[in-house]
């Protein structure tokens, strides 16, 4: 095996959360530029004080807007993944029966792990947003200029971030899913999958050198986990049976 079995279903999950990201940020500027406006006071500024008290508001918005349901629709695609991971490890020989509700619970963990992330982000940026507004109202800027503090906080901070997030935490829950699983079944061998080209890591050529090693040997390489290269790896690995 040298392909990574995951990257064509985490690259199309990836792929749907993006197109449900971008209407998700669209409505929400479209919600923040409407609370700014309602807060508008004489001479067309924006009340510093009311941005400084929005976050709730805000975080309202994001709500409205679809944030909620996009995070729980992606975190739904976990389960291929889980099912995906029993048909590479059943393939490769391992009785994927002997699977308990042990290991069935710690990738429920990790999933909510995930989600609980993704709100995490959200707060952050929501908070920078919320600041960086109450700062530039407060200088007396003009509404046009606060406009402009959203559209690219949610474009080039919240969205790029999110689908950041979003890709790097499917990468690791599959390899994470294949190592429980593997673990679960006593696998000591385990085969470093994924692709060779021009962006492949140096650690990650190394490890495909010599792809069948047992777990001992992955760690003193310090290769080993859900995405054994790093962050946003592409390469997986795999128990090997006898």
């Amino acid at each position: 095996m040298s392909e990574n079995p995951f990257l064509n279903l985490t690259d199309a999950q990836a792929a749907k959360f993006a197109t449900g990201l971008e209407k998700v940020m669209r409505e929400m500027d479209n919600r923040v530029v409407d609370l700014l406006a309602g807060a508008r006071i004489e001479g067309g500024v924006v009340d510093a004080t009311t941005i400084l008290n929005s976050k709730a508001q805000m975080i309202g918005a994001l709500k409205q807007a679809g944030f909620d349901e996009l995070v729980n629709d992606h975190a739904k695609g976990y389960a291929a993944i889980v099912a995906k991971a029993k048909e590479v490890i059943a393939k490769d020989g391992g009785d994927v029966s002997k699977f308990t509700a042990i290991e069935a619970g710690t990738l429920r963990q990790l999933a909510v792990a995930d989600v609980q992330g993704f709100n995490a982000l959200a707060d952050k940026t929501i908070d920078e947003l919320r600041l960086n507004l109450y700062r530039t109202a407060l200088s007396g800027q003009p509404f046009s200029k606060l406009v402009g503090i959203v559209s690219d906080t949610l474009e080039n901070k919240l969205k790029k971030h999110a689908y950041t997030y979003a890709n790097t935490t499917q990468l690791q829950f599959s390899g994470e899913t294949v190592r429980v699983m593997g673990e679960a079944l006593g696998a000591d061998r385990w085969e470093v999958v994924g692709p060779s080209d021009e962006v492949t890591r140096d650690v990650c050529i190394d490890a495909l050198a010599d792809p069948i090693r047992t777990k001992a040997e992955w760690i003193a390489a310090d290769y080993f986990g859900g995405t054994p290269g790093g962050y946003n790896c592409r390469h997986q690995l795999v128990p090997v049976f006898p």
